[in-house]
């Protein structure tokens, strides 16, 4: 078989090719370039289909918006920023491992804000892969108990970033509560990739009495433990501009996990 020489079909270089010329050759210069626009594509597409997920969140919250800031201060926004650099580090050396933050308190201080902040964080880097649902998505009451493990793996599968919003409010009975919680947690532990797992809930505690134990199950609760920090953005309701007053004095009393209530 003879060397020919051929011109790239798009800059018009000339190369050697092994074998009878073709009427398409690329050089190998076109071939990164194409390969640069092909990921970046596929960035641009993977974006805009997180972006319209994260607009069924409600949008009066001004999450279009959220972002983390550049220099942090308050103790979640450190622990998010840790597990964002540390889940980044891992996904561009292609290292498994686990991170999280679930974000804990009651209603308007701010969790969902924070979550979006950090999915959007890595999102800016790598789009492909993140996923943000609500819980309500993740075990929908309208899917067969029997088929809720085919269900949450699909969602799950492929997925380096994990955002579930409002765990503890799907309507399930528990047991098929913490069936399907126990598949999202195998997955967490058992996926090849790094995984950054995100949650916010209303429950204000781990424990088994009112807390995620009670809801997840105990054994999902303590594999979620090993990779997982708890934290809270404060004890402020944003939309009416008034303290949870029993949160903020558990809070400062250091009753509850996140100390300073930031």
């Amino acid at each position: 078989m003879a060397w020919t020489m051929v011109s790239c079909s798009d800059c018009g270089a000339t190369m050697r090719r092994l074998g009878s010329p073709s009427p398409t050759a690329l050089c190998a210069m076109c071939v990164d370039d194409g390969g640069a626009a092909m990921r970046e594509s596929v960035h641009r597409a993977s974006s805009a289909r997180l972006e319209q997920r994260l607009g069924r969140f409600d949008g009066a919250g001004g999450f279009d918006g959220a972002e983390l800031p550049a220099h942090p201060e308050k103790r979640w926004e450190k622990l998010a920023a840790t597990a964002i650099d540390e889940h980044l580090r891992r996904l561009a050396d292609a290292q498994p491992g686990r991170t999280g933050l679930v974000f804990i308190g009651p209603t308007g201080i701010g969790k969902t804000r924070a979550a979006i902040a950090m999915t959007r964080a890595v999102a800016a880097v790598e789009p492909a892969g993140v996923a943000a649902m609500t819980e309500s998505d993740l075990l929908s009451p309208s899917v067969a108990p029997w088929e809720l493990p085919t269900h949450v793996a699909q969602l799950l599968s492929n997925r380096h970033t994990i955002m579930i919003d409002e765990v503890g409010s799907v309507s399930r009975p528990a047991d098929q509560i913490m069936a399907g919680w126990r598949t999202v947690v195998e997955h967490v532990h058992a996926s090849p990739l790094p995984v950054l797992f995100i949650a916010t809930t209303n429950r204000q505690s781990w424990s088994e009495s009112g807390g995620l134990g009670e809801w997840m199950g105990a054994q999902s609760v303590s594999r979620l433990r090993e990779c997982c920090e708890m934290a809270t953005t404060g004890w402020t309701d944003h939309r009416i501009n008034r303290d949870h007053l029993d949160w903020k004095n558990a809070l400062l009393a250091g009753g509850r996990r996140g100390g300073d209530g930031a």
